[in-house]
């Protein structure tokens, strides 16, 4: 059984094993019991100002995971699908906010895979250094493939000199 097709079944309100019999919101008779998938994600859900982020189990991604009784899937996936419709073929879910446990429907695009890792060398590239300043040009210096802030490296320059002239 495809995973995909378990979440489709799930939506359509048909029976999770596979039977085929149509259910309101629940299993067949006899069969393993459940809450609808919608109400286990969102009773696991915290709303925030901007993201909705899921406070269930998460797997070693980082990623939130969520099962069916068969198997689990990464909860953005599983949110996607449910609030706006399937993941088309070839495409992977990003996270407009770049938070891994953001469930919020409006933070979630299908894109392809090369996007996806555009967008997230985007987002890590630093553009300010640990103090704050900036890393213009003028304010950079290459050295071994690593940048460096030209305004750290004066600051740190001058209190070496101020230890040395103490210490003398």
């Amino acid at each position: 059984m495809n995973n995909r097709n378990n979440w489709k079944r799930l939506l359509l309100n048909e029976c999770a094993c596979g039977c085929g019999t149509r259910v309101a919101k629940r299993f067949a008779v006899g069969h393993a019991r459940r809450r609808p998938l919608i109400d286990r994600l969102m009773e696991k859900v915290t709303k925030t100002d901007t993201c909705w982020l899921w406070t269930g189990a998460v797997g070693t991604s980082g990623y939130g995971r969520i099962g069916d009784g068969y198997r689990t899937d990464q909860v953005h996936r599983v949110a996607y699908e449910l609030h706006v419709g399937p993941i088309p073929d070839g495409l992977h879910i990003d996270h407009l906010c770049r938070v891994k446990l953001c469930v919020n429907p409006d933070h979630l695009e299908a894109v392809t895979q090369a996007e996806n890792n555009r967008r997230a060398a985007a987002a890590r590239t630093v553009t300010h250094c640990k103090r704050g300043h900036e890393f213009t040009p003028e304010n950079t210096l290459t050295t071994r493939g690593h940048r460096n802030c030209r305004a750290c490296r004066n600051i740190n320059a001058r209190a070496r000199r101020a230890e040395r002239r103490a210490a003398a």
